[in-house]
């Protein structure tokens, strides 16, 4: 449980968050490469200017998520929930967005996405 957790320029990498709760939380500047998030609880949080080079989000819950500036080059995000997520500036390079859901999410180039919704 990582619920409401504050973390600055910490290093995750290759660390196995898979399933863990980290709602509401604030992450910036975090290095997460290789990290396992897969289907964690993780709606609202901040992960600005973070790297998630080849991190494992599928099936993850990112509502809400702030992902400014973040580096998600070779991350697999494979049915993950972004609705409504900012990913304005991040780096989405070689990611896996196989049925995700970005409805409404701010894409890398500030326009919305309405990919996902219904």
């Amino acid at each position: 449980d990582l619920r409401n957790t504050f973390l600055i320029n910490g290093d995750l990498i290759k660390a196995n968050l898979s399933g863990a709760n980290a709602r509401n939380s604030r992450w910036k500047y975090e290095d997460l490469t290789d990290a396992n998030l897969k289907g964690a609880n993780v709606i609202d949080i901040e992960l600005v200017y973070a790297t998630l080079k080849g991190a494992d989000l599928s099936n993850a819950f990112l509502r809400h998520a702030s992902l400014y500036g973040a580096d998600l080059t070779g991350a697999n995000l494979r049915g993950a929930d972004l609705y409504r997520a900012d990913l304005t500036g991040a780096n989405i390079t070689n990611v896996d967005l196989t049925q995700t859901n970005l409805c409404r999410a701010t894409m890398p180039d500030g326009k919305m996405s309405m990919q996902g919704c219904r």
